[in-house]
């Protein structure tokens, strides 16, 4: 296996020299794809050659940004809950914000379409098996996403406030997770309405 240099990259088998913006955006169209790969897939679901291809790179070009697949794991979580908190951040925490979140979360493309959809609920589930430092960076994904979702529950600093809200947003969590896992199209509905009508009773 050719491994590259910082500034180099390989085509074709030969290794040539990128500008620091064309080895920026290599990186970060590595990190796009792996973070939609993994929420389709799972960690072990994907490998580099397919990450690699996802962002029109080849494999030997992953490691002149990359040490490892743990460290692109770790890092991918974090691209992807940018990604989730952007809507948050245009909407703000106006009146009605909290009911467009809600219904945003759990809307049929966020449940549907595993590749756009949350992180938190997407891989929460493996990332306990995972090395450390995944399981680091899942946990700063975490706290960064409640952190920015609790304000549209509750304004309130006092404790019962904070677990409720934590409450409010672990079920949406579970709710996308439960949704997922059944076929029945009505009865995803019902888990979804379901949810989303105590989400929204937790913040009165």
């Amino acid at each position: 296996m050719i491994r590259v240099k910082p500034g180099e990259t390989e085509i074709f088998g030969e290794t040539m020299r990128v500008t620091k913006e064309k080895a920026a955006e290599h990186r970060e169209r590595m990190l796009y794809a792996a973070s939609r790969l993994f929420r389709e897939r799972g960690f072990d679901g994907v490998g580099i050659p397919e990450i690699a291809r996802a962002a029109d790179l080849t494999h030997g070009a992953f490691y002149t940004h990359f040490k490892s697949k743990d460290a692109l794991c770790a890092e991918a979580l974090g691209c992807a809950i940018d990604q989730k908190l952007e809507p948050l951040a245009r909407a703000g925490a106006g009146p009605g914000a909290l009911k467009m979140f809600v219904n945003y979360y759990l809307s049929e493309p966020q449940v549907t379409r595993f590749g756009e959809g949350c992180p938190i609920a997407g891989l929460g589930g493996e990332t306990a098996r995972q090395p450390k430092a995944v399981r680091s960076a899942f946990e700063r994904a975490l706290k960064r996403f409640v952190g920015a979702v609790a304000p549209l529950f509750s304004a309130k600093a006092a404790k019962r406030e904070h677990q409720k809200t934590l409450a409010a947003i672990a079920m949406l969590v579970g709710g996308v997770i439960l949704a997922r896992a059944v076929e029945d199209d009505a009865y995803r509905s019902e888990i979804l309405d379901a949810v989303r009508h105590a989400a929204l009773d937790a913040a009165e």
